[in-house]
């Protein structure tokens, strides 16, 4: 490949990361916003879209940070010759890794790679859970019998994420980078959750240009019911034995046995428990009707 033209582009924060890490030399740069970086950038030659499709037989490789912005500047490209590959793969990350992979490849229960990025995880592992790893030293535990229709877990860097034993996941999405989510026991997740402890991007006071929002933990007690379409932001914490309503959107910290709901999320009844017994079924009027009473163990 040393003998290759070889054009970077997109120059921004995922070039700017990846740049040392590539196993070859540039031989130009080339962004959608040229002009603002002049004739070179770094010591390498920056080109125009333009110039680019002139120079014809030449291999781009695209440095985007999601497939949404690698897909718009593969269209971008479209009729050109050159040949076209994204950065990534010369980090293998981001990757993806499925609950049934793990099982078939990993016996032991502990998953690592080079970038130490860590699975902790037993035989009773869903097939539906879906692990995605973009950078480096990131930890999942997932306990025995955690059930999911569909979980997704993406992590950046310095990572963690704990699922306690016998959660169940209709639709979540996780995200963790420089912070924790700590999922407890028993646990009930709805369909299209969303938790995570960092806002993906950053904030900084005007005046001072200091940062506001750096990553804080989320925790989710035991035996903890979440609604459909909840968003549990950087800094929550619910306690045992707890109801989040439908659409709750929060980044506060409440207690145990308590009903929270709305947006932004507040307490609506204290003092409760929960059972699993299917209301489509059977209609309760005590707690001890009830077939599931693991609330017990939490109380």
């Amino acid at each position: 490949m040393s003998d290759e033209t070889i054009v970077g582009y997109g120059i921004g924060q995922y070039y700017e990361y990846m740049k040392d890490k590539l196993p070859f030399r540039l031989s130009f740069l080339c962004d959608r916003r040229w002009r603002e970086f002049g004739e070179t950038h770094g010591g390498i030659p920056v080109i125009s879209p333009e110039q680019l499709r002139d120079m014809g037989n030449v291999r781009v490789v695209i440095f985007g940070g999601d497939d949404t912005v690698c897909a718009s500047i593969e269209s971008d490209l479209e009729g050109c010759l050159a040949v076209c590959e994204r950065a990534w793969k010369y980090l293998t990350i981001p990757y993806d890794i499925l609950g049934k992979d793990l099982k078939q490849t990993c016996m032991e229960g502990l998953y690592r790679d080079r970038y130490n990025n860590r699975i902790y995880f037993d035989k009773t592992l869903s097939d539906k859970i879906k692990i995605t790893f973009r950078g480096s030293n990131n930890v999942l535990r997932i306990g025995a019998e955690v059930s999911a229709g569909l979980l997704r877990v993406d992590f950046g860097s310095d990572g963690t994420c704990e699922v306690g034993t016998g959660t169940e996941f209709h639709s979540a999405l996780i995200s963790a980078s420089g912070g924790r989510v700590e999922i407890g026991k028993d646990s009930l997740f709805s369909n299209g959750i969303s938790i995570r402890c960092h806002d993906g991007h950053h904030i900084f006071l005007a005046d001072t240009h200091r940062r506001l929002n750096y990553p804080r933990d989320v925790r989710i007690g035991n035996h903890v019911w979440v609604g459909a379409g909840a968003q549990l932001l950087p800094g929550f914490l619910i306690g045992d034995n707890s109801i989040i309503g439908a659409g709750s959107v929060s980044s506060s910290v409440f207690g145990s046995g308590l009903v929270i709901g709305g947006n932004p999320a507040r307490v609506i009844r204290e003092g409760v428990l929960w059972a699993k017994d299917d209301t489509n079924l059977r209609q309760h009027d005590t707690f001890g009707e009830c077939m599931d009473k693991r609330a017990e163990k939490y109380l």
